[in-house]
């Protein structure tokens, strides 16, 4: 073989193996850094058509690298279509250097859609997801396009429950309990973790006999991953369970006892007197007063009391008594600013379910769902969010509350920082709005 030819294929090969090496060394630096982030907004401005929808099939694409999804779509957050099915490209993960989404039939996802060569194609931050956001989550203005209106924190509740799955009203000492919250929610179009702590403390005891934190994974636009923490109480005595993740702060309380009365109770709950029922072991916070009067629960041991509506602030303020219900936190963003409101609502089943601010209007708009006969909301407002004040003296003035658009009486408390204000409400009630006489 002469000797020029052998020379010339070991320089072939040499080069060969230099392309590869660098062509490898190239993919390695690719594969080592993370698909940039792009905010959810941005992703938005960015996109052609953005929706969430179920993959119902996938077939071969329009080229050997791509493959065919035919969605059905559930909401269209940009740019909507007549259709409620439409067909988009996306690019198989054959590519070392990028991990393009991948779908199968019967996957939900928000679909991330920019028009290529005429043909609808998949954005690589497309992602699997839940039905948990709307126009907001993507960091767009609200549905009635005014600017000053921003939504509160979701509203989330710690259940206690037993080994089968049953709400535990009253534990008995040494029954193992689980704890968790239902109501987890991550309304942005980003897969995340969160971190959730709980804390339980005896009643006015200082150290916590339960400490413990969890990270929840959450999917894009999710309910309800259910995170849980297992509890057996040791003692008997009055317990309060704290949930926090985020920027959220919830609790709950409960008893336990050494022993569980099985005796039945004879008359309606409410014809029995506060003690009576606790003692039959009806839960402090599950006791119910007669008409007109409302739960307390004292400061010092926990036992339930009714009261009347202005005994019950008078004692609340006193630090007799313990403002009965759940008081959670939630909060209104206004001009980035935010601002944390404290709320405690009454009657079984009643829920706050977001606050809203309207600057123009100077007022809080407070959505209610009331499917107990009457109810309660007892808000702490930071003044610099809302404020009520004389022009001339700077003295405090009443708000105007409306109730479904009907004005009602309310009771409140004033700090240096805050006002408190306790507003009733009667079944059905959806709207709440408080407006001031000074601009926030």
């Amino acid at each position: 073989m002469p000797v020029q030819y052998v020379s010339n294929m070991k320089n072939m090969y040499i080069a060969i193996l230099i392309t590869l090496i660098g062509t490898f060394t190239v993919l390695c630096m690719q594969n080592a850094y993370a698909i940039p982030y792009v905010s959810s907004q941005d992703l938005y401005k960015q996109s052609d058509m953005v929706f969430y929808g179920t993959v119902i099939s996938k077939s071969a694409g329009p080229g050997p690298d791509y493959n065919y999804y035919q969605v059905k779509v559930d909401t269209y957050f940009k740019n909507p279509q007549n259709s409620d099915s439409i067909t988009i490209a996306g690019r198989k993960s054959d590519d070392t250097k990028v991990q393009y989404p991948q779908f199968d039939a019967g996957d939900s996802a928000i679909f991330y859609v920019n028009k290529l060569d005429g043909i609808n194609t998949l954005s690589l931050y497309s992602q699997k997801a839940d039905s948990a956001c709307s126009i907001a989550s993507f960091g767009s203005y609200d549905v009635s396009n005014d600017t000053n209106i921003m939504r509160g924190a979701p509203v989330h509740k710690i259940r206690i429950l037993d080994s089968a799955g049953n709400i535990v009203n009253v534990a008995k000492t040494d029954q193992p309990l689980v704890i968790t919250s239902y109501d987890f929610s991550n309304v942005m179009p980003q897969a995340r973790n969160i971190t959730a702590t709980l804390v339980i403390q005896k009643y006015n005891d200082t150290q916590p006999v339960f400490y413990q934190e969890q990270n929840v994974p959450m999917i894009a636009c999710s309910y309800n991953p259910k995170p849980s923490w297992n509890f057996t109480p040791l003692a008997s005595g009055h317990y309060n369970a704290t949930l926090t993740f985020d920027d959220m702060k919830i609790a709950t309380d409960f008893d336990v006892r050494d022993n569980l009365s099985s005796k039945s109770i004879d008359k309606a709950p409410n014809e029995l007197s506060p003690l009576k029922q606790f003692e039959s072991g009806v839960a402090a916070l599950d006791v119910k007063c007669k008409e007109n009067f409302m739960l307390v629960t004292k400061a010092s041991d926990g036992s339930p009391a009714c009261v009347t509506p202005l005994t019950y602030n008078k004692l609340a303020l006193q630090g007799w008594a313990k403002l009965q219900g759940v008081t959670t936190t939630t909060f209104v963003e206004v001009n980035g600013t935010k601002y944390d409101i404290p709320y405690i609502v009454r009657g079984w089943t009643n829920k706050l379910l977001y606050i809203t601010a309207n600057t123009t209007q100077n007022s809080l708009s407070v959505f209610v769902e009331s499917t107990a006969q009457k109810g309660e909301v007892t808000l702490t407002i930071p003044r610099a969010l809302l404020d009520s004040k004389s022009v001339y003296g700077n003295q405090d003035t009443s708000f105007v509350v409306l109730v479904d658009k009907t004005e009602v009486k309310y009771t409140e408390t004033a700090s240096i920082d805050a006002r408190t204000l306790t507003i009733p409400f009667e079944f059905g009630a959806k709207k709440i709005e408080i407006i001031a006489t000074q601009n926030m």
